[in-house]
C-alpha cells in the first residue's frame, strides 16, 4: 500500500514526539534526535519526550550527559523512567541547575523515587562552591534539596559517621541526635580538625539547657522542630504540655516520661494515638491505652506494642502516615532494612490494620499473605502493596489506577503495572483510563474505534497501538488536523526502519526550510499487518 506523507508543519513536532517515544526507533535515530543539525524548533519536543518521558537506551544517555545544551540533561535528570546511575552521570555537570534537578530527584508524589548510588550521593553532599561555574543555586542549597528528596537510604546515613572522607564525617556531626554514644566520641576524637571542630559545634543539641536558650519563642519552622525532635528542659515541657493539645510533649521522644504518662490521662484521642506511637513508651501507659475507651487509640497502641525493633517502628509509621504532602518515597524497602520477614508475615495476618498497612510494604511478603492484603477492606493496605510488592494481582493494580488519579503517574512507572487484559476498560468514562486500554497489544481486536475519540490522549494511544492495521496507521501519521493522532501513529512499533528514517528526514528538512515545510517521504508504513 502507498501513501504520501506530507510534512506541514503541525506534523512535524507530532512526528518528532513520536519518533522519540517509539519502542522499536534505531538507537541511531535517537541519537540524531538528541543531536541535530543546528537548533530547529521541534527538538524541544523531541528531547522532552526522548529525555524526560521513557526508558533511555544507554548509549542516549551518553549523548545526553556529553550535550552542549543544559536542556536535555535537566530533563534526563528528572526521568523517572532512568535509572539512578543513569541520571546520577549528571551529578558534575558545570550547570548548577542540571545538579539541583538529580538532587531534587524525579519527584515526591506521583513518581517512582529510587535511591542514587552512593559515589553520586557523596559527590552531591561533599561538594564545595567554586569547584564549579557560578550557577542560580550554591552546593548548599542543592545539598538540602537532596537532603529532602527522599533519594538517601538509611544505610547511607548510618555509614556516614565512620565514612572515610573526612567530609562525610563532618556532615554525619550536623545529624548528632540520631548518633551513638560511640559514634559522637569517635567524632569528638576524630583525626581531622574540621570534623572535631562540626561534633564540638553540633554537641549543645543534647543539652536541654542550651536547647532552651537558642530556642526561639516565636511561632517558627525552627522552633517547632526543636520542640518536636530536641532534648526538653523541665520547663519546655511544662510550657508544651499547655500548648496545641501538648502534641510536642507526645511526640518528643525526650520528653520526661512523667509528663508523657500525665498527658496520656487527659489529652484528646488524637494526641494519645500519638502516644501510643512512641517507641520508649512505659509498660504501664502502653497497657492503660490498650483499655482506652476510644477504639482509635487502641489499635494505635496494639499495634505499636507489636512492635521489636526501630526498623519495624519506623516502618510501622511511614505506612500509617497519610499521604498529603508525600515525605516518604515509595517502595520503601530500598530505603530502610525491614529487618526480619517473619515479623510482616504475623503483621499480615493480623487483625491489627496498622500492622497490616506495615505488612504491604514488604516486597518479600509470601504469596499467601500478598493474596491476602490485595483483597484487604483496608484501601491503604491494597494500595502500599501496589507500591511495594511485584506480584501484586493485575485487579488490584488496575482497581487502584482506575480509583485514584493522583497516583497514576506513579502506577505507570511500576514494573508489574498491567499493560494487557484491558479490553473490559476501552469505554470507561474516565479519559486516562481508555488511553491506558487503548494502547493493550493484546486487545481482542484494535482499537480503531478510538482514533476518533473526543480526548487527544486517547488517540494518541489508539493510533500508537501495534494492533493497528497499516492503512489507518498510514492515515493517522498524515492527520495535520490531529497532531495527538499523527504522534501515536509515528510512536507505533509497527512502523518499518525504512518509514521511521523516511520520517525523520522529513522532520529535519521541514526544520531546516522553516515554517513552511517539505515535502515528506511516499511509501508504505510498513506494517507487518498490512
Amino acid at each position: 500500500m502507498n501513501m504520501n506523507v506530507g510534512a506541514g508543519s503541525g506534523l512535524v513536532g507530532a512526528w518528532a514526539r513520536g519518533l522519540a517515544g517509539n519502542p522499536a526507533a534505531p538507537v541511531d535515530l535517537l541519537m540524531r534526535l538528541v543531536e541535530p543539525v543546528g537548533l530547529p524548533e521541534w527538538a524541544m519536543s523531541a528531547w522532552a519526550v526522548l529525555c524526560a518521558e521513557r526508558v533511555v537506551p544507554e548509549a542516549v544517555v551518553d549523548a545526553v550527559v556529553a550535550h552542549r545544551r543544559s536542556e536535555p540533561k535537566r530533563m534526563l535528570a528528572r526521568n523517572p523512567y532512568a535509572t539512578p546511575r543513569q541520571r546520577g552521570r549528571l551529578v558534575g555537570d558545570p550547570d548548577a541547575m542540571v545538579r539541583l534537578k538529580v538532587a531534587c530527584g524525579p519527584g515526591r508524589r506521583d513518581w517512582l523515587i529510587r535511591p542514587l548510588p552512593d559515589d553520586v550521593l557523596i559527590e552531591l553532599l561533599t561538594a564545595q562552591d567554586g569547584v564549579h561555574p557560578p550557577g542560580l543555586v550554591t552546593a548548599t542549597e542543592i545539598k538540602q534539596e537532596l537532603v529532602s528528596s527522599g533519594q538517601v537510604p538509611a544505610r547511607f546515613y548510618a555509614a556516614s559517621p565512620s565514612h572515610p572522607k573526612a567530609e562525610m564525617r563532618q556532615s554525619a556531626a550536623s545529624d548528632w541526635l540520631h548518633l551513638s554514644d560511640a559514634e559522637r566520641a569517635a567524632l569528638l576524637a576524630d583525626p581531622d580538625p574540621d570534623v572535631r571542630a562540626a561534633a564540638e559545634d553540633a554537641r549543645w543539641v543534647l543539652d536541654p539547657l542550651q536547647v532552651q536558650e537558642r530556642m526561639p519563642r516565636q511561632r517558627c519552622h525552627a522552633r517547632t522542630s526543636m520542640l518536636l525532635s530536641y532534648p526538653m528542659s523541665r520547663a519546655v515541657a511544662e510550657e508544651a504540655f499547655d500548648d496545641e493539645d501538648g502534641y510536642a510533649v507526645a511526640k518528643n521522644p525526650y520528653a520526661p516520661a512523667d509528663l508523657v504518662a500525665r498527658l496520656a490521662g487527659v489529652a484528646p484521642p488524637r494526641i494519645r494515638c500519638v502516644i501510643a506511637a512512641r517507641f520508649d513508651l512505659d509498660p504501664e501507659v502502653r497497657r492503660a491505652l490498650c483499655r482506652d475507651p476510644d477504639e482509635q487509640v487502641r489499635l494505635y497502641a496494639q499495634a505499636y506494642g507489636a512492635v521489636v525493633t526501630r526498623g519495624q517502628h519506623v516502618a510501622l509509621e511511614i505506612a500509617n502516615t497519610e499521604p498529603i504532602v508525600d515525605f516518604w518515597p515509595r517502595k520503601i524497602d530500598e530505603f530502610l532494612d525491614l529487618g526480619e520477614p517473619r515479623w510482616y508475615v504475623r503483621a499480615a495476618d493480623s487483625d491489627n490494620v496498622l500492622l497490616r498497612r506495615a505488612a504491604a510494604m514488604d516486597a518479600r511478603l509470601p504469596e499467601t499473605q500478598m493474596r491476602a492484603l490485595a483483597a484487604d477492606p483496608d484501601t491503604r493496605v491494597r494500595a502500599l502493596l501496589t507500591e511495594n510488592h511485584p506480584g501484586t494481582p493485575a485487579h488490584t493494580m488496575i482497581e487502584r489506577f482506575v480509583a485514584e488519579p493522583q497516583w497514576r503517574p506513579l502506577l505507570l512507572t511500576l514494573p508489574h503495572m498491567p499493560r494487557t487484559g484491558l479490553a473490559a476498560l476501552l469505554d470507561h468514562p474516565d479519559a486516562q483510563v481508555r488511553a491506558l486500554a487503548a494502547a493493550d497489544a493484546a486487545l481482542p481486536e484494535p482499537p480503531a474505534t478510538l482514533l476518533h475519540d473526543p480526548d487527544p490522549a486517547v488517540r494518541k494511544a489508539a493510533a500508537a497501538n501495534p494492533l493497528l492495521p497499516a492503512h489507518l496507521v498510514d492515515q493517522a501519521l498524515n492527520d495535520a488536523a490531529d497532531p495527538a493522532r499523527a504522534e501515536g501513529a509515528a510512536s507505533n512499533a509497527v512502523l518499518s526502519a525504512a518509514v521511521l528514517w523516511g520520517l525523520l528526514e522529513a522532520v529535519e528538512a521541514a526544520g531546516a526550510a522553516g515554517p513552511a515545510g517539505v515535502a515528506g517521504p511516499a511509501g508504505s508504513a510498513g506494517a507487518p499487518n498490512a
